[in-house]
C-alpha cells in the first residue's frame, strides 16, 4: 500500500447560491482576480488544462464554497490578495462574506488490491434527470 498527504483548504462563504449559480459564482470570482492563475479557470492557450480540478467551485449546505486541493491551496491565496469587496452572480450583486476555512492534511491510500462497492439511488444523467437534479436542495 503506498500513501500521499495532500492538503486541502475548504473555504464556506456565508452567502446562499442555487445550484444555478454555481457557474456564475466560479465567473464572478474569476472576472475579480487581478491575476489569472491556471488553477481557478482551467483554461490554457492552447485549450483547457485536462486534469483534475484543484480550485473547485461549491454549493455546500445552500452557501457558496471553494474547495482547494494541493497546488489550490497555495493559488488560493490571489483570492484573498485580490481585495475583493463585490462579486455579480447573474443579476445580483453580493458582498462576499467568509463563514469559515478549514484546513485539512489527508492522507490519500493506493491499495494494491481491488475493493468492491455498491452505488445506491444513482439516477444517470440525461437533458431531463440532469434539471431533476439541479432541483434538488443538499440541506
Amino acid at each position: 500500500m503506498e500513501s500521499n498527504i495532500i492538503n486541502i483548504i475548504i473555504i464556506h462563504y456565508n452567502d446562499i447560491i442555487t445550484n444555478e449559480e454555481i457557474p456564475l459564482f466560479r465567473g464572478a470570482i474569476i472576472h475579480s482576480l487581478e491575476k489569472k492563475l491556471l488553477l481557478f479557470h482551467n483554461h490554457e492557450d492552447n485549450g483547457f488544462r485536462y486534469s483534475y480540478p484543484l480550485i473547485q467551485y461549491k454549493r455546500i449546505h445552500g452557501k457558496a464554497a471553494i474547495v482547494c486541493l494541493k497546488q489550490g491551496t497555495e493559488d488560493i491565496g490571489e483570492l484573498f490578495t485580490s481585495n475583493i469587496n463585490f462579486l455579480t452572480i447573474g443579476n445580483r450583486s453580493i458582498n462576499p462574506s467568509i463563514e469559515k476555512i478549514l484546513p485539512r492534511r489527508v492522507r490519500i491510500h493506493i491499495w494494491d488490491q481491488l475493493f468492491s462497492y455498491r452505488i445506491n439511488r444513482w439516477i444517470p444523467f440525461n437533458s431531463r434527470n440532469y434539471h431533476e437534479y439541479c432541483k434538488i436542495s443538499d440541506d
